[in-house]
């Protein structure tokens, strides 16, 4: 009997784990979160990575934007960089490369369908300082 509960116990604490998973998945391909890898002395950022400050950063954070409705919307890179360099690396559904948001290239636009889901990849180099992205529908 002793070993028939660890059994179960074990299997729950996987199913959990498992749960776990999925639900911070599906928040992240919805745009809910972000997905950080990087080293800094100080990083906070807001709306699952549309905005941030920070402090000797280096590495990458991921997002995912989604399409709300059908047309073109343009993405701006209001860059407050100090020092080192921020890029944004924007991609379509498919993973491939659709443009860079940089200081030299500031804003994208995108044509887009309703429910199109589009990757950011903000990569830091050394960085200090902070950046928004915004989002605009364009008519």
């Amino acid at each position: 009997m002793g070993y028939a509960s660890t059994a179960y116990a074990v299997a729950g604490s996987v199913l959990l784990g498992v749960l776990i998973v999925l639900v911070l998945y599906a928040a992240y391909i919805n745009g809910l979160v972000a997905v950080a890898a990087h080293r800094a002395v100080f990083f906070t950022y807001k709306k699952a990575g549309a905005s941030a400050k920070f402090k000797s950063c280096t590495g990458k954070l991921r997002t995912v934007i989604l399409a709300k409705e059908n047309g073109p919307f343009t993405l701006t890179f209001v860059n407050g960089v100090t020092k080192g360099n921020v890029s944004v690396d924007v991609k379509n559904s498919s993973k491939e490369a659709i443009g860079v948001l940089s200081v030299e290239s500031s804003s994208l636009t995108i044509n887009a369908a309703e429910g199109d889901r589009f990757y950011l990849v903000i990569n830091f180099n050394g960085a200090d300082g902070e950046y928004v992205i915004e989002k605009n529908i364009t008519n």
